[in-house]
């Protein structure tokens, strides 16, 4: 089972149906109502007789709760107000609580205010039989008693839990817990770094420029290439190197810049890439095994000096005196680890 990534905006299976705007009159469940706010709801999980409301801050914009005057509570962040509502502004984001207000029979909801940052890391999921809400920012994914964690960056390999499992073990050592706001944080051991080098070869200069035509809309755009134009495109040969394991589905990340890029394997197209100054990735894992060995190339149209295609000023290159750009400046292989947890 893929744990749900909880971030704004996304379809989600979250146990309230909130709107993609700012709330009004909202229920937050436990006989809390929450007059209007200045950010983004998320997500909701109960333990018990409490309840945590998760909110997404918005850059830019201070976060601001509202409640009736009426309305019991404790402020941990932000400045309390009284007119014609209670309303708590400039709330601050964090892991932790930044408002806790009575509900009924007892019951409380908190409401925790993340970061733009780590609003994006947040995944909801059930593990060992217990709905939780976790933070991390690798890719999770739960199956029964395990729980798996994917990224390019080693460091990322940790995972905050709640409510958190009695433990958690990975290779059958059983991980500290640290605090982190109202989740406990589990960071086992890093894997090993691993470093893969590919190597490139030109095996074709580039030929005259294509003739760009306009797309036939109300406004004149330069139309897609044909697969004539790539006659007449510059090409490289990709060798990789071995001891890839596709199964992390590692990264083929080519920095290049031109017009289009399409990658070749044995002759057949595989993917391609129209340049906006961003490296162009591979997910290798889609395209294994006959990637790994077999003959990979990479075509390039040149981007044109004086071509009719919008590009952002950070990715135009430095044409100096050419008419055109067809560059493959380095193809970088990125690893993708993998950890497995288990709670107990």
């Amino acid at each position: 089972m893929v744990a749900v990534p909880m971030s704004p905006g996304r379809t989600t299976q979250s146990p309230l149906s909130f709107c993609q705007d700012w709330p009004f009159n909202l229920d937050l469940g436990r006989g809390v109502q929450l007059a209007w706010a200045t950010a983004q709801p998320v997500t909701a999980i109960d333990d018990g007789s409490s309840r945590t409301v998760f909110f997404a801050e918005i850059p830019g914009i201070p976060a601001g709760f509202a409640f009736n005057r009426d309305a019991s509570l404790k402020n941990f962040s932000g400045k309390i107000s009284r007119s014609g509502r209670l309303i708590i502004a400039h709330v601050k984001p964090g892991a932790g609580p930044a408002i806790q207000v009575s509900g009924t029979n007892g019951s409380t909801v908190s409401i925790v205010l993340l970061s733009d940052r780590d609003s994006l890391a947040l995944w909801k999921g059930n593990w060992q039989g217990c709905d939780r809400v976790f933070l991390t920012h690798a890719g999770l994914v739960l199956d029964g008693t395990q729980l798996r964690l994917t990224s390019e960056d080693r460091a990322d390999l940790k995972v905050g839990a709640y409510p958190a499992p009695a433990a958690v073990t990975c290779h059958e050592e059983v991980l500290r817990r640290t605090d982190n706001g109202i989740f406990e944080e589990f960071t086992p051991h890093a894997p090993r770094p691993e470093v893969y080098r590919a190597t490139l070869k030109k095996v074709q200069p580039v030929g005259p420029l294509r003739k760009i035509m306009s797309g036939k809309i109300a406004q004149p755009v330069a139309a897609g290439p044909e697969d004539a134009d790539f006659t007449a495109a510059a090409v490289w040969k990709v060798r990789l190197p071995s001891g890839i394991d596709p199964g992390t589905d590692p990264i083929l990340r080519l920095y290049y810049v031109g017009d289009v890029a399409r990658v070749t394997l044995n002759g057949k197209l595989l993917t391609d890439d129209f340049y906006n100054g961003k490296p162009f990735d591979i997910g290798m894992r889609r395209y294994a095994p006959g990637i790994l060995n077999g003959d990979l190339e990479v075509a390039i149209l040149p981007l044109q000096k004086n071509a009719p295609i919008y590009l952002a000023k950070e990715a135009q290159p430095d044409f100096g005196d050419k008419p055109g750009v067809a560059l493959l400046n380095e193809v970088e292989i990125i690893p993708r680890y993998q950890i497995q947890l288990n709670a107990q």
